[in-house]
């Protein structure tokens, strides 16, 4: 049988690459071999001498094959697949090309497409992650997660399974956590707009436009660090404060709870009027600035 596994979640792809290997195991019992293949250094000949081999030994062999497309012989391994190998994984790190290997291997394989999650599915996805490491997960960490790392499905992962440990361990305050890029940065914005340093604000946030960061991502750090704000705004003086908490706690003692407030009020108003298409989101992170540093 013959999987192909393809698409930008490369992380996805893995995981379910890992499901196959595992349920293979479990068929056929821990003796049976995987062989890892790829077209960047192996030849179309390192695969059929295992094959071989395995027809020779009576040995059970998965065959896991990465980079495929990068070799030459792609169309021939393609044919040869059936003929020769058992139980085949093929992982494309992306979308595959369109070529004749492409065409073929779409009409014998079981396919798997994984593209980026977005919307609905990306927040189910995240839940279920969450799940799987025994937690579930509030709405408003879902949504953070969902809003800043839906590009990077490794990074998610990463900070998934370290907030679970943490949350199972007794932490019960998981913003604190978090290692999200730009959450530097932003502290500077922020400082800025509290200065009503207009130039400073804009500039650092210009950077990150430049660099090509998802503007939504950037309001989306602007939302948890003004949310922040009201959160040790409200807390007892004294006790020892985490590193974010001592930025905020600086921020927020030169601004008045109803600035923030107002502030923040802002924020989602902006923010909706992106999502719905109103505003351009560069147009409408930059307008923000201006309103909040006036």
């Amino acid at each position: 049988m013959v999987f192909f596994l393809y698409g930008q979640d490369t992380y996805r792809v893995l995981l379910r690459a890992r499901e196959i290997v595992v349920d293979d195991r479990k068929t056929r019992g821990v003796s049976s071999r995987v062989f890892r293949w790829d077209g960047e250094v192996d030849s179309k000949d390192d695969l059929l001498r295992e094959a071989r081999s395995c027809s020779l030994f009576g040995g059970q062999t998965l065959f896991i094959l990465e980079n495929i497309f990068s070799s030459k012989e792609a169309t021939s391994i393609v044919a040869s697949l059936l003929d020769h190998l058992g139980t085949v994984v093929i992982i494309c790190r992306g979308n595959p090309p369109r070529s004749s290997a492409t065409t073929s291997l779409l009409s014998l394989a079981s396919c798997y497409a994984y593209p980026l999650l977005e919307g609905k599915a990306l927040r189910e996805h995240i839940v279920q992650e969450f799940k799987g490491h025994g937690v579930d997960p509030n709405s408003e960490l879902v949504e953070l997660l969902a809003k800043t790392l839906a590009s990077d499905p490794w990074s998610m992962a990463q900070e998934i399974k370290k907030v679970s440990l943490a949350l199972k361990a007794g932490v019960k305050d998981w913003k604190l956590l978090l290692s999200l890029p730009a959450l530097t940065n932003v502290f500077e914005t922020v400082e800025a707009i509290a200065r009503k340093d207009l130039s400073g604000a804009l500039s650092r946030v210009a950077q990150h436009i430049q660099k090509g960061d998802d503007p939504l991502y950037l309001l989306a750090m602007i939302v948890f660090q003004y949310r922040l704000l009201l959160e040790v705004q409200n807390q007892e003086k004294g006790g020892k404060l985490a590193f974010p908490q001592r930025k905020a706690l600086s921020i927020s003692s030169t601004l008045s709870r109803q600035e923030i407030k107002d502030s923040y009020k802002n924020i989602w108003e902006t923010e909706v009027q992106i999502k719905t298409g109103k505003k351009d989101p560069v147009e409408g992170l930059f307008s923000l600035l201006f309103a909040l540093s006036s």
